[in-house]
């Protein structure tokens, strides 16, 4: 498992994005098999364009592992391996990591390597579900 967005749209779980246009927010639904209503993009990929509202749940899920004595972030899967983001504000002592950006640490590992796997999910409060925070009362007036 990697960490990516999930959505739960008629029953089902699909791995997602979620993007503003300029009719508003859209869900890109993804799949691996033809389904009802979904867009053939290429091979093995299905893809289908709901609003927010549409789903049951949209949320983030974050894998966490350990890589020796470092806490990671996995990413994605890669042709060579899983790519991983090191927490944390000092530099990694792994000789193979890169640097990516100011404080932004990666690195391509054999997944046999990680450890400790734990994960969160982080729900996206979207459309008028019964997840969504109740809006703020209007100021009451005399």
């Amino acid at each position: 498992m990697t960490s990516s967005y999930v959505a739960r749209y008629d029953g089902e779980e699909f791995p997602c994005t979620v993007a503003l246009d300029a009719t508003g927010p859209q869900v890109l639904l993804m799949s691996s098999r033809a389904r009802d209503e979904f867009r053939h993009v290429g091979a093995g990929r299905y893809v289908r364009v709901v609003t927010p509202e549409a789903c049951e749940r949209i949320e983030h899920r974050v894998q966490v592992a350990s890589l020796g004595n470092a806490q990671v972030v996995v990413l994605e899967t890669q042709d060579e391996g899983v790519e991983v983001e090191f927490l944390g504000p000092n530099r990694p002592t792994d000789p193979a990591a890169r640097q990516v950006g100011r404080g932004v640490w990666r690195r391509v590992v054999d997944p046999s390597e990680l450890r400790n796997h734990a994960a969160a999910t982080t729900p996206l409060l979207v459309g008028s579900d019964s997840t969504s925070p109740a809006a703020d009362p209007p100021p009451e007036t005399d």
